[in-house]
């Protein structure tokens, strides 16, 4: 299911509330036991309370906030790919991505606005970092590929933008599907004891 809203929002964060979610995917993946079930106890919270725990943000994460539309419309530009902006979407009642864009029927796209030295470094040797989210992006979404972009406006035009498409691969959306499976059945389980 989609939800059309802006990212953001008071409506945004109370559909995401107790859902695990795109940053989620890489701990339920590969994670380490107690990050996990801290992870867990987070969302059993969240639901119980209704209350979302605060979420961390640097000073990256501020600059990707700020610069996604112009690295949106650069994209689009570059590429001829027009972008679909979506709030959220639900997998299941437990499950969900907030995606940067979605691109036809098939694709989706995701913003990073790195600083200065670490879009070089993506330049001159990729960023892999990303994997979960993008993979976890297309296993909620059905989605055949993703996008990701790096985008840097201080680089020289043809440097602005770093584009690597990722394809589905059914061997790591696996892994994201199980961690999950483990979580949801571990959150359910706290929130019987706690009725």
């Amino acid at each position: 299911m989609i939800h059309e809203m802006e990212q953001g929002t008071p409506e945004w964060f109370q559909c995401k509330l107790g859902k695990f979610s795109a940053t989620d995917f890489q701990t339920l993946a590969n994670g380490r036991k107690d990050t996990i079930k801290k992870l867990i106890e987070k969302k059993a919270a969240e639901i119980i309370t209704g209350r979302r725990m605060e979420t961390f943000k640097n000073s990256h994460m501020e600059r990707g906030i700020e610069l996604e539309a112009e690295a949106r419309a650069e994209y689009e530009f570059y590429t001829g790919n027009e972008v679909r902006e979506v709030g959220f979407i639900e997998l299941n009642k437990y499950i969900g991505c907030s995606p940067d864009g979605l691109i036809g029927d098939d694709g989706g796209v995701e913003f990073k606005s790195k600083d200065d030295n670490t879009h070089l470094h993506c330049l001159r040797f990729g960023d892999t970092s990303y994997k979960w989210q993008l993979y976890g992006n297309m296993w909620v979404s059905g989605r055949l590929w993703w996008d990701f972009v790096s985008y840097n406006p201080h680089f020289p035009v043809d440097k602005q933008l770093y584009i690597k498409r990722w394809e589905r691969d059914e061997e790591e959306i696996k892994k994201i599907s199980d961690g999950c499976d483990y979580a949801v059945e571990e959150l359910k389980k706290i929130l019987k004891e706690l009725k």
